[in-house]
């Protein structure tokens, strides 16, 4: 399920009313159809919810590992077969593992399902992904909302300073006049 949340940024009432016939394994799609709140299925939070978008083959693997052969039912339940409630997801099994390779305390908090949605949107602006393919993922409406989710990773930033830098280093090789062009009236504006 972390797995799940992580790589796609489902959220939490949406991996948890996930049916086995919502994982396209051929196609690696899944589909978001239903949502589960407080252990009962409903529909999803938004009309944009509704919405279906490729897996890595790595994850289809691993879901098709943990189906077993199913091909019917929810993809993760409770002993008696009902939908996961989101909160008794992360008392149960986050919080332990989270402990367990020594996040607790303040460091944990904040440390839901819906991390995993900030985390996988910040991952997706990491590797370049446009915007609407974002929203797609995410399920937003609104590109505002999306951008909201993301979050700038050091690497990010590093990288960015490195391309400003090859792009206004005074010492840089003389410029053709089309390079000129494009860069003059930008160093103009900052006085180099």
């Amino acid at each position: 399920m972390f797995w799940i949340a992580a790589e796609t940024g489902m959220r939490g009432g949406e991996l948890c009313g996930l049916f086995a016939d919502d994982v396209d394994l051929a196609n690696r799609l899944i589909y978001v159809r239903r949502s589960a709140w407080r252990g009962k299925l409903q529909t999803p939070k938004t009309s944009n919810a509704v919405r279906h978008f490729p897996i890595s083959p790595n994850l289809a693997q691993h879901i098709q590992e943990h189906l077993a052969g199913r091909t019917s039912g929810l993809l993760f339940h409770t002993r008696n077969g009902k939908p996961y409630d989101n909160y008794n997801v992360v008392t149960w099994q986050l919080k332990p593992l989270l402990t367990k390779v020594g996040i607790q305390g303040d460091a944990a908090k904040g440390m839901g399902l819906h991390a995993f949605r900030h985390g996988n949107a910040s991952a997706l602006d990491s590797v370049g992904a446009p915007v609407r393919v974002r929203m797609d993922r995410l399920g937003h409406a609104d590109s505002e909302m999306t951008l909201g989710y993301t979050h700038a990773v050091s690497e990010d930033h590093r990288r960015v300073a490195d391309e400003m830098g090859r792009i206004f280093d005074p010492s840089l090789p003389k410029l053709s006049v089309t390079d000129r062009n494009v860069r003059t009236p930008l160093l103009n504006s900052v006085g180099a």
